[in-house]
Protein backbone atom coordinates (compact mmCIF):
# COMPACT_ATOMS: atom_id res chain seq x y z
CA UNK A 1 0.00 0.00 0.00
CA UNK A 2 3.03 2.67 0.84
CA UNK A 3 4.38 1.31 -2.24
CA UNK A 4 1.31 2.36 -4.53
CA UNK A 5 1.31 5.11 -2.98
CA UNK A 6 4.55 6.62 -3.51
CA UNK A 7 4.68 5.73 -7.33
CA UNK A 8 1.28 7.57 -7.69
CA UNK A 9 3.00 10.50 -5.99
CA UNK A 10 5.86 10.50 -8.38
CA UNK A 11 3.07 9.95 -11.14
CA UNK A 12 1.80 12.83 -10.49
CA UNK A 13 5.14 14.85 -10.63
CA UNK A 14 5.77 13.87 -13.92
CA UNK A 15 3.08 14.73 -15.15
CA UNK A 16 3.28 18.20 -14.05
CA UNK A 17 6.39 18.52 -15.29
CA UNK A 18 5.87 17.65 -18.89
CA UNK A 19 2.67 19.59 -18.98
CA UNK A 20 4.06 22.74 -20.09
CA UNK A 21 6.61 24.18 -21.67
CA UNK A 22 8.99 26.61 -19.68
CA UNK A 23 8.96 30.29 -20.91
CA UNK A 24 12.49 31.46 -22.55
CA UNK A 25 13.98 34.32 -20.95
CA UNK A 26 14.73 37.57 -23.34
CA UNK A 27 18.69 36.25 -23.81
CA UNK A 28 17.76 32.55 -23.45
CA UNK A 29 16.84 30.45 -26.85
CA UNK A 30 14.11 28.87 -27.19
CA UNK A 31 14.56 24.98 -28.10
CA UNK A 32 11.89 24.14 -29.95
CA UNK A 33 11.74 27.41 -31.81
CA UNK A 34 13.24 28.67 -35.61
CA UNK A 35 17.09 29.49 -35.55
CA UNK A 36 17.40 33.08 -35.67
CA UNK A 37 20.61 35.04 -37.25
CA UNK A 38 21.59 38.34 -36.49
CA UNK A 39 22.85 40.52 -38.67
CA UNK A 40 25.71 42.87 -38.89
CA UNK A 41 23.22 45.87 -39.15
CA UNK A 42 21.69 44.44 -35.97
CA UNK A 43 18.38 43.40 -37.38
CA UNK A 44 16.98 39.83 -36.56
CA UNK A 45 15.90 37.46 -38.31
CA UNK A 46 14.84 33.85 -39.37
CA UNK A 47 17.28 31.46 -41.21
CA UNK A 48 17.71 31.40 -44.43
CA UNK A 49 15.23 34.79 -44.59
CA UNK A 50 17.85 37.65 -46.18
CA UNK A 51 17.76 40.67 -44.18
CA UNK A 52 16.67 44.01 -44.91
CA UNK A 53 18.90 46.30 -45.54
CA UNK A 54 19.19 49.55 -43.26
CA UNK A 55 19.32 52.94 -44.13
CA UNK A 56 22.94 54.49 -44.15
CA UNK A 57 23.51 57.21 -42.22
CA UNK A 58 24.77 60.02 -45.19
CA UNK A 59 28.04 61.77 -44.65
CA UNK A 60 28.62 65.33 -43.85
CA UNK A 61 28.90 66.89 -47.82
CA UNK A 62 32.73 68.31 -48.35
CA UNK A 63 32.79 71.61 -49.83
CA UNK A 64 32.21 71.94 -53.63
CA UNK A 65 35.65 71.50 -55.24
CA UNK A 66 35.87 71.26 -59.63
CA UNK A 67 38.65 69.06 -59.36
CA UNK A 68 39.62 66.74 -56.04
CA UNK A 69 42.07 67.95 -54.14
CA UNK A 70 41.57 71.60 -55.47
CA UNK A 71 41.16 74.19 -52.95
CA UNK A 72 38.05 76.33 -54.21
CA UNK A 73 36.83 79.29 -53.47
CA UNK A 74 33.11 81.18 -53.60
CA UNK A 75 32.67 84.72 -54.39
CA UNK A 76 33.86 86.90 -51.47
CA UNK A 77 36.20 84.68 -50.07
CA UNK A 78 39.79 85.81 -49.98
CA UNK A 79 42.71 83.48 -50.67
CA UNK A 80 46.30 83.46 -51.31
CA UNK A 81 48.55 81.74 -53.79
CA UNK A 82 51.57 81.20 -53.41
CA UNK A 83 54.50 82.09 -54.86
CA UNK A 84 57.04 84.43 -55.19
CA UNK A 85 55.72 87.25 -54.28
CA UNK A 86 52.88 85.18 -52.94
CA UNK A 87 49.09 86.91 -54.02
CA UNK A 88 45.63 87.17 -52.26
CA UNK A 89 42.85 86.80 -54.31
CA UNK A 90 39.08 87.67 -53.57
CA UNK A 91 36.34 87.73 -56.83
CA UNK A 92 33.29 90.12 -55.34
CA UNK A 93 31.19 89.58 -58.93
CA UNK A 94 30.93 87.85 -61.98
CA UNK A 95 28.82 89.07 -64.77
CA UNK A 96 27.95 88.55 -68.67
CA UNK A 97 27.95 91.46 -71.12
CA UNK A 98 26.87 91.68 -74.72
CA UNK A 99 28.99 94.74 -75.46
CA UNK A 100 31.12 96.54 -73.02
CA UNK A 101 32.60 100.14 -72.98
CA UNK A 102 31.59 103.49 -74.37
CA UNK A 103 32.05 102.47 -78.00
CA UNK A 104 30.03 99.14 -77.42
CA UNK A 105 32.67 96.67 -77.54
CA UNK A 106 31.82 92.86 -79.33
CA UNK A 107 32.40 89.82 -78.21
CA UNK A 108 34.15 87.98 -81.24
CA UNK A 109 32.87 84.39 -79.40
CA UNK A 110 29.87 84.80 -78.15
CA UNK A 111 29.59 86.92 -74.55
CA UNK A 112 31.93 88.88 -72.34
CA UNK A 113 32.54 87.25 -69.00
CA UNK A 114 33.56 89.86 -66.40
CA UNK A 115 35.06 89.39 -63.18
CA UNK A 116 35.35 92.38 -60.28
CA UNK A 117 38.61 91.18 -58.56
CA UNK A 118 40.65 92.61 -55.61
CA UNK A 119 44.22 91.31 -55.70
CA UNK A 120 47.05 92.13 -52.69
CA UNK A 121 50.43 91.59 -53.34
CA UNK A 122 52.32 90.04 -50.07
CA UNK A 123 55.70 90.58 -51.38
CA UNK A 124 58.00 93.33 -50.71
CA UNK A 125 58.35 94.68 -54.20
CA UNK A 126 56.28 95.96 -56.47
CA UNK A 127 54.86 93.50 -59.32
CA UNK A 128 52.85 93.30 -62.42
CA UNK A 129 49.35 91.27 -61.98
CA UNK A 130 49.78 88.04 -62.89
CA UNK A 131 47.55 87.76 -65.54
CA UNK A 132 48.85 84.27 -67.28
CA UNK A 133 48.51 82.47 -63.99
CA UNK A 134 44.49 83.59 -64.46
CA UNK A 135 42.91 81.70 -66.90
CA UNK A 136 39.08 80.42 -67.66
CA UNK A 137 38.84 77.00 -68.05
CA UNK A 138 36.08 74.43 -68.21
CA UNK A 139 34.98 73.62 -71.84
CA UNK A 140 37.57 76.38 -72.89
CA UNK A 141 40.39 77.94 -72.19
CA UNK A 142 41.01 81.76 -72.12
CA UNK A 143 42.95 84.51 -70.76
CA UNK A 144 41.17 88.04 -70.29
CA UNK A 145 42.66 90.36 -73.47
CA UNK A 146 43.87 93.70 -72.66
CA UNK A 147 41.47 95.47 -75.63
CA UNK A 148 38.58 93.92 -73.99
CA UNK A 149 39.41 94.53 -70.24
CA UNK A 150 40.35 98.09 -71.09
CA UNK A 151 36.39 98.54 -72.75
CA UNK A 152 35.54 96.95 -68.86
CA UNK A 153 37.27 99.33 -67.55
CA UNK A 154 35.90 101.72 -69.28
CA UNK A 155 32.47 101.42 -69.44
CA UNK A 156 29.96 103.09 -66.38
CA UNK A 157 28.41 100.10 -65.02
CA UNK A 158 32.02 98.80 -63.82
CA UNK A 159 34.38 101.55 -63.61
CA UNK A 160 37.20 100.15 -62.18
CA UNK A 161 41.15 100.13 -63.15
CA UNK A 162 42.33 96.53 -65.52
CA UNK A 163 44.06 94.42 -63.83
CA UNK A 164 45.68 93.24 -67.03
CA UNK A 165 47.36 96.48 -67.36
CA UNK A 166 48.35 97.44 -63.25
CA UNK A 167 51.03 97.28 -60.73
CA UNK A 168 50.54 96.08 -57.81
CA UNK A 169 52.10 97.64 -54.93
CA UNK A 170 53.52 95.51 -51.45
CA UNK A 171 50.46 95.42 -49.09
CA UNK A 172 47.58 97.89 -50.69
CA UNK A 173 44.90 96.02 -52.06
CA UNK A 174 44.26 96.83 -55.60
CA UNK A 175 40.91 96.10 -56.97
CA UNK A 176 39.92 96.20 -60.95
CA UNK A 177 38.30 94.34 -63.52
CA UNK A 178 39.30 91.58 -65.93
CA UNK A 179 37.53 90.41 -69.41
CA UNK A 180 37.05 87.36 -71.07
CA UNK A 181 35.64 86.35 -74.67
CA UNK A 182 33.80 83.00 -74.50
CA UNK A 183 31.47 81.05 -76.18
CA UNK A 184 28.05 81.46 -75.27
CA UNK A 185 27.56 77.80 -75.23
CA UNK A 186 25.16 77.14 -71.48
CA UNK A 187 26.58 73.27 -71.72
CA UNK A 188 30.40 74.54 -70.32
CA UNK A 189 30.96 74.28 -66.73
CA UNK A 190 33.36 77.29 -66.45
CA UNK A 191 35.63 78.01 -63.45
CA UNK A 192 38.40 80.32 -62.72
CA UNK A 193 41.89 78.80 -62.46
CA UNK A 194 44.72 80.46 -60.67
CA UNK A 195 47.84 79.00 -60.96
CA UNK A 196 51.12 79.47 -58.79
CA UNK A 197 54.20 79.96 -60.18
CA UNK A 198 55.87 76.97 -58.59
CA UNK A 199 54.34 73.74 -60.11
CA UNK A 200 54.86 71.75 -56.91
CA UNK A 201 52.19 73.96 -54.94
CA UNK A 202 48.30 74.40 -55.37
CA UNK A 203 46.33 75.82 -57.76
CA UNK A 204 42.94 77.71 -56.99
CA UNK A 205 39.53 77.69 -58.32
CA UNK A 206 36.57 79.83 -58.22
CA UNK A 207 33.59 78.11 -60.12
CA UNK A 208 31.78 80.06 -62.66
CA UNK A 209 29.14 77.68 -63.99
CA UNK A 210 26.92 78.30 -67.11
CA UNK A 211 27.40 81.65 -68.56
CA UNK A 212 23.92 81.46 -69.40
CA UNK A 213 23.02 81.71 -65.47
CA UNK A 214 25.06 84.49 -64.82
CA UNK A 215 23.47 88.18 -64.22
CA UNK A 216 24.08 90.82 -66.61
CA UNK A 217 26.15 93.90 -65.59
Amino acid sequence: MRRRTLLAALGTTLVAGCGGRRDPGPDTPDDGAETATITTAGTVTEAGTPAPTGTATASPTPAPTTTAGVPTHALGEPFAVDGAPTVAYTFHRLGTADRLGPIGREPDQGVFLVAECTVVNRGGSATAVPIESIALRGGVRRFARQDDTDAASADDRLDLPPLTDETMFSGVPLRGVLAYDVPSDPRNDLYVRITPPNADDPEHHVPVGSVARLPSL
